[in-house]
């Protein structure tokens, strides 16, 4: 799965630049549990250790019986008849949205989160939802919405979206209090974070909003010389909010200087 989403295209070409670089995605390709126990047993311990911290129900029965009809349909060995249960036992992290714009956010489950928090998502618009990240509603927010807004169920789409992290853990929940990477981290224990998002609408006034997260150590990365050259141009074009808000801003010039190196 990991060479499905660390492409060329994860990074821009030329400076750093947020975009929705949206495309239609194979539901069976992200919806089925591929990856094992492992993964499996990580979301288990996540949800035995703060339930509340990763999950939050959805309220509307109709909706939650759609969740239900859509998994039980791309993966039948996930256990739909709760929404804990299913956090257990299905592979991809999950929000639930409105469709209808401001798509406020219903419920789901999200075991590992880049650092943030579900359930103070809970209720929110996604414009709210977008607001600590600078520029991007700016950037893209009308479109974000004017998208959402027009999904129909059967149709699927994908992007990618990634950052740096010096933890190994998926889980990356703000109650763990995660590290920013340190200006003087060694650059091959600093992992690339790439989060595949997968978006389609389970009823009439309902979207899934489906999250994996993976991590390549950039030594690998490194590894790549196109796919170097991009990630280090993007760390150095980066705007400084952005960096802040990423937590780059210490670490970035030496890790762009090691992937030219």
């Amino acid at each position: 799965m990991v060479s499905h989403v660390l492409t060329e295209k994860l990074f821009s070409a030329r400076e750093f630049r947020f975009s929705l670089g949206i495309g239609s995605a194979e539901p069976a390709g992200f919806f089925r549990n591929v990856e094992g126990d492992r993964l499996l047993e990580l979301r288990r311990q996540a949800l035995d250790s703060s339930v509340s911290d990763y999950l939050q129900a959805i309220r509307e029965e109709k909706v939650w019986l759609a969740v239900r009809g859509f998994v039980s349909g791309l993966e039948p060995s996930a256990d739909a008849t709760s929404i804990d249960s299913l956090g257990r036992t299905w592979e991809p992290d999950f929000v639930i949205l409105d469709r209808a714009a401001p798509h406020e956010v219903r419920g789901g489950c999200v075991c590992f989160p880049s650092g943030w928090s579900l359930q103070e998502k809970i209720g929110k618009s996604l414009f709210l939802t977008h607001a600590p990240v600078p520029g991007l509603n700016d950037d893209l927010g009308a479109n974000i919405s004017k998208l959402l807004s027009k999904i129909d169920a059967g149709q699927f789409f994908q992007r990618t979206n990634w950052g740096l992290t010096g933890a190994a853990e998926l889980d990356q929940h703000p109650r763990h209090k995660i590290p920013a990477i340190a200006a003087a981290a060694d650059a091959q224990r600093v992992y690339l974070r790439i989060e595949w998002q997968v978006l389609t609408a389970v009823s009439a006034v309902a979207l899934l909003f489906g999250i994996r997260v993976f991590h390549v150590p950039v030594e690998e990365v490194k590894s790549s010389p196109e796919l170097a050259s991009r990630l280090a141009r993007n760390l150095e074009t980066m705007p400084d909010a952005v960096a802040e808000y990423k937590r780059l801003d210490q670490c970035r010039g030496r890790l762009a200087k090691y992937l030219r190196g």
